[in-house]
């Protein structure tokens, strides 16, 4: 027989969990996970309680943020830099709490490595001293095994034509050109010197091989920004960014703007694809001038996004 408060309980009580574990790795959040013991029969769930100043006493002494059959949970909304106390409690199948020690303090993250950042998170980078919002567009790119992680920036960059003669050749194109002429040196050099080289596909102009560039900025591809319209190449694969449509809008000076892809149209010679103030896809001539939306890849390892969404250098 075992007390429990003012009575007696002559069920068999359930084992608490082991390897409580409780870690922060994103701002504002704490992962808690455990382990349930297979064999323990009376076991039906776990209840993780919370308090900010101290341990929970027992399962009715904090707030309660799960309850249930898993083994992990996350808990959300946090203060970056606090510290949180919890206290599991196993619930067995007529409902009674285990009431032995299982417990375990988390602290939350002020900063969190840009490789755990979500697609769609803002992330603020300096050109010329002034902090710019870029998009995390794709965890893992080219390749999600091993990849980088891939940034583009919200807003347009600048107005372009793609090229100053009728060809739709991208490769030392007039974009190309000021992408990694006069655009890249504008990128804080701390983040701009761990650019690395990038191999994307890419279709060219004339004849329309496919084929693929090394750079270190380029604009994506219509294929990656999910077009699949007559005259478009295949030209790497979706970006998880644009699973959905409302990252195709891009404003230049606080409304919406066309803006260019690297892809020609290969129907002809002197058209290319573009993204339109609605964000449809929309065949242009290559004198159309459009905006510039620079897309680049970082080592996800390599830097650290702050609470302000200001992306620094991972500290040693």
């Amino acid at each position: 027989m075992i007390l429990r408060r003012n009575g007696a309980y002559t069920g068999t009580m359930a084992g608490q969990p082991l390897g409580f574990k409780a870690v922060s790795n994103r701002i504002g959040t704490i992962d808690l996970s455990w382990t349930t013991v297979p064999e323990d029969t009376a076991y039906a769930a776990l209840r993780v309680v919370r308090r900010d100043d101290r341990f929970p006493k027992d399962e009715y002494d904090g707030e309660v943020i799960y309850e249930g059959p898993d083994s992990s949970c996350t808990d959300e909304g946090l203060t970056p830099g606090a510290t949180y106390y919890y206290r599991a409690f196993a619930r067995s199948k007529d409902g009674v709490y285990q009431n032995s020690y299982c417990q375990v303090t988390g602290t939350v993250r002020e900063t969190q490595p840009l490789i755990l950042m979500k697609v769609g998170d803002i992330v603020r980078i300096k050109e010329k001293d002034v902090w710019q919002d870029y998009l995390v567009a794709h965890q893992g790119y080219p390749d999600r095994v091993g990849g980088n992680t891939l940034l583009l920036r919200r807003d347009v960059a600048g107005r372009r034509t793609i090229a100053s003669t009728m060809q739709n050749e991208y490769d030392g194109s007039m974009a190309d050109s000021w992408l990694s002429g006069a655009f890249l040196p504008t990128v804080d050099s701390a983040v701009s010197a761990k650019i690395p080289t990038c191999q994307i596909p890419y279709t060219g102009g004339g004849e329309h091989a496919p084929g693929y560039l090394q750079r270190q900025v380029f604009l994506l591809s219509a294929t990656e920004l999910g077009g699949g319209e007559e005259g478009m190449g295949t030209e790497g694969t979706l970006v998880d960014l644009f699973q959905t449509d409302e990252w195709r809008i891009s404003n230049f000076q606080g409304a919406p703007y066309l803006w260019a892809t690297r892809s020609p149209d290969t129907r002809g010679a002197n058209q290319f694809w573009t993204v339109d103030t609605a964000g449809a896809f929309a065949s242009k001539t290559v004198i159309t001038t459009c905006g510039m939306r620079p897309a680049f890849t970082l080592p996800g390892d390599a830097f650290v996004v702050d609470m302000e969404g200001h992306l620094l250098e991972a500290p040693l």
